[in-house]
């Protein structure tokens, strides 16, 4: 058996047992509520062995389908922590940076625990374990009833569970509990290895000699690199390793777009949108926290409002696109208030088109 089908064997037995290891019964009615990420990761996997064991398979087509099962993984992953649920020790343990989209750690913005700050904490822990009931129905009842429950629905229900986390954790932060649930602390954030080609890349004439390496790339924030810092219209882009923020400014606080730093051309991408309102006292965040909510995020023509409590703003990058994607914020009025450019892999022109696609 070739090498490259043996080590693709062990890591295929690797990652069924760890999906296998996660599925403990504690998980088992929570993952119902992920059950169309989870779904797609095992049919991407079972793909994987039935090829392996037939056959015909290039390095090149395994790594496709293995870049495959991790972006579902990573979907998987983040659907549960976005509810708050017990994420599965495979998360962490993959060989690249599950958290490709981070989400602000729940109960963190200084709007959110100035409102909880004189709540019943007990309250807000029932508030969203009621929600993740509701959420529960709903899934039950997208089988029999997918007009009602469709996938709208479905991520307003989801949309609410991580709305009533957040204030529920706001409301521990601000009294002081300590420890924390599990369901409000941060995930660990791996910064993704710089794979070969990119090294090469990156690495300038003469680097050879010095046994250095280049790390001022176009790639902005791969592992090894410093954070960037990017200007535009009233708008700013922070670029670490596996993450861009676009920061869009105007007269009533900053609208923060959280972005992956690998996005590529043809890619589906998941964004999340944080308001964050100026003012010196509560009245002062309040007030423009409503003027606020008349702005629109706009991205490759997709829009979302930020009066909207869903925090994720999805839309798809072009198979024909140039080195980068406007993030724009609009007002009321439709007019721009400030633009940023986002940088977008290009798909290299002699790549062959891969033989297996998503399900």
């Amino acid at each position: 058996m070739p090498v490259w089908l043996r080590r693709s064997f062990c890591t295929a037995f690797i990652a069924a047992a760890a999906l296998a290891a996660a599925a403990v019964p504690a998980q088992a009615q929570d993952d119902e509520l992920c059950v169309e990420e989870k779904q797609a990761v095992e049919a991407l996997q079972a793909q994987l062995n039935t090829l392996i064991f037939g056959g015909g398979l290039s390095d090149r087509d395994v790594a496709t389908l293995k870049s495959k099962i991790d972006q579902a993984y990573r979907r998987y992953c983040e659907c549960r922590r976005f509810l708050g649920l017990p994420t599965p020790h495979a998360c962490f343990d993959l060989p690249f940076d599950i958290w490709h989209l981070p989400l602000p750690s729940p109960g963190m913005s200084t709007l959110t625990q100035s409102r909880a700050g004189t709540a019943d904490c007990d309250m807000l822990e029932d508030r969203y374990q009621r929600a993740l009931e509701e959420l529960r129905r709903a899934m039950a009842g997208a089988k029999k009833n997918p007009e009602t429950y469709n996938d709208k629905a479905i991520a307003r229900y989801r949309a609410n569970v991580w709305y009533d986390l957040d204030e529920w954790c706001a409301c521990l932060r601000v009294k002081g509990v300590s420890p924390l649930p599990a369901a409000c602390g941060s995930p660990p954030v791996k910064a993704p290895p710089i794979d070969e080609e990119e090294e090469i890349r990156q690495k300038k004439p003469g680097d050879e000699k010095s046994g250095g390496k280049s790390t001022g790339g176009s790639g902005g924030g791969k592992s090894g690199s410093k954070p960037q810092r990017r200007a535009g219209r009233n708008a700013g882009l922070d670029i670490t390793p596996g993450l861009q923020v676009a920061s869009l400014d105007t007269p009533s606080g900053k609208v923060h777009v959280y972005l992956p730093d690998d996005m590529r051309a043809g890619d589906r991408i998941s964004g999340a949108v944080i308001a964050e309102p100026r003012g010196e006292t509560t009245e002062a965040r309040a007030d423009n926290e409503g003027r606020l909510k008349g702005y629109v995020v706009e991205v490759e023509t997709r829009e979302r409002s930020t009066a909207q409590r869903e925090d994720y703003l999805t839309f798809m990058i072009p198979s024909v696109t140039s080195e980068t994607v406007a993030v724009i914020l609009r007002d009321r009025d439709r007019k721009v208030v400030s633009r940023i450019e986002v940088p977008v892999e290009k798909v290299p022109a002699d790549r062959p088109a891969p033989r297996i696609f998503e399900t």
